[in-house]
């Protein structure tokens, strides 16, 4: 009896082992069809989100996940695709851009009235991204949120209540992006009780005009 029990516990222990290198290997293949991390150091696809040398996690959610998982200075690189998120950042020193350009990746909020992007740490960088849909009233494509020194550049902004709506953010940087059909707030860029914010090298199409194009209403 005593050598049955002992090989019937051995029989266990070499199943649970083998079962955890299937699992393991299972892992590795997954990690091994997404493509290199070599544009950030956090890597997006519309499936999930893994780290430059880490392991792939499965999310329905990627950006925001990533973006939890992120430190100050960490580089989102984001794939091709189309994302269904409202994502919030709040950490500091934070860049999220695309891997292949505005045209190729794009950015959707699931809802209407939720912001596309709420930014409310200093010193975040978007770029390259496609932004929209955020066309419930008073919602941005991105809300800058008391966040002073970010930079806003090169993506395309379209159906937003308003494309960049800086809040009580100063120091801002909004260059060379694309506003398409954002007429529904005041403005395609609406800054309010800010200061020190660098507009330059946009461009604005379907927005009822330049007039509508850059509003400020600075509290005094």
């Amino acid at each position: 009896m005593y050598k049955v029990g002992r090989y019937f516990s051995f029989f266990i222990v070499l199943a649970v082992v083998l079962s955890l290198g299937v699992a393991a290997a299972m892992a590795g293949a997954v990690e091994a069809d997404d493509p290199a991390c070599n544009c950030g150091t956090i890597c997006v696809n519309t499936t999930g989100w893994w780290s430059n040398g880490g392991s792939f996690n499965a999310s329905s959610t990627p950006i925001q996940d990533a973006v939890n998982n992120a430190s100050g200075g960490d580089v989102i690189c984001v794939g091709n695709g189309v994302y269904n998120e409202s994502v919030n950042v709040n950490t500091a020193y934070l860049t999220i851009r695309s891997q292949n350009g505005a045209a190729n990746c794009i950015v959707s909020t699931p809802n209407p009235t939720y912001n596309v992007f709420y930014v409310s740490a200093n010193w975040v960088n978007i770029t390259g991204l496609t932004i929209q849909n955020a066309a419930g009233s008073n919602m941005a494509g991105i809300l800058l949120d008391g966040a002073d020194y970010c930079n806003i550049s090169g993506n395309n902004v379209t159906n937003n209540d308003y494309g960049v709506y800086p809040h009580s953010s100063f120091n801002t940087t909004i260059a060379s992006n694309n506003f398409f059909n954002c007429s529904g707030g005041d403005a395609d860029i609406y800054c309010y009780n800010t200061g020190y914010t660098t507009i330059s090298n946009n461009t604005f199409f379907g927005n009822g005009g330049p007039d509508y194009a850059v509003q400020t209403n600075n509290e005094s």
